[in-house]
């Protein structure tokens, strides 16, 4: 895929100065960071290549999992919350897909601003998720960002934003789903 003026572009540059702006000035105490510049790729394994990845990984659950994944191609792949930690906090069971993200996007451009702002909007727990189950364990989940949080974003021609659902209030819980709300970092 090409880029042209109106669309948005990830580059490695532009990722790690939009996390080291978010980070300034931030302390966390119950949160870890994790960042890696360089990370070990298998060319007879992987067909893309990781040339950066971040995480904030929390000791508590009522705080959110965040990764992020940057190929050399410009392509992001962006996680919030693991499976696993949402089956825990709802007391449910999985029966597949522990280590994997419970929402988020794989193979997409985002732009610097754009990760500052997502970052803004997780680290300060301005979502919610609505996490699925029923008789084989958790299901699907979902993301509600409030509608203001998703104003600052220009929305480009050759991605989307359709993992999130943008909200004017949290919903509800129903019987087979649970409505997380999350601290900040």
């Amino acid at each position: 895929m090409s880029a042209n003026k109106s669309e948005s572009v990830t580059s490695p540059e532009d990722v790690k100065q939009s996390i080291a702006a978010y980070m300034r000035g931030k302390s966390f105490s119950h949160v870890s960071f994790h960042e890696n510049q360089n990370p070990f790729h298998d060319s007879k394994l992987e067909d893309y290549r990781v040339v950066y990845e971040m995480e904030m990984l929390p000791q508590n659950l009522t705080q959110p999992y965040f990764k992020l994944l940057l190929y050399e191609n410009g392509m992001c792949d962006i996680g919030v919350e693991m499976r696993s930690r949402i089956a825990k906090r709802v007391g449910t069971f999985l029966l597949t897909g522990r280590s994997a993200f419970a929402v988020g996007r794989e193979m997409i451009t985002f732009s610097g601003h754009e990760i500052y702002i997502l970052l803004n909007i997780i680290g300060s727990g301005r979502f919610c998720l609505q996490a699925h189950s029923g008789i084989l364990g958790l299901g699907r989940t979902n993301i509600y960002f409030p509608r203001e949080t998703m104003q600052n974003l220009v929305i480009h021609k050759n991605r989307t934003w359709d993992w999130v659902v943008v909200a004017d209030t949290v919903p509800k819980g129903t019987l087979r789903s649970t409505i997380l709300i999350y601290d900040g970092w």
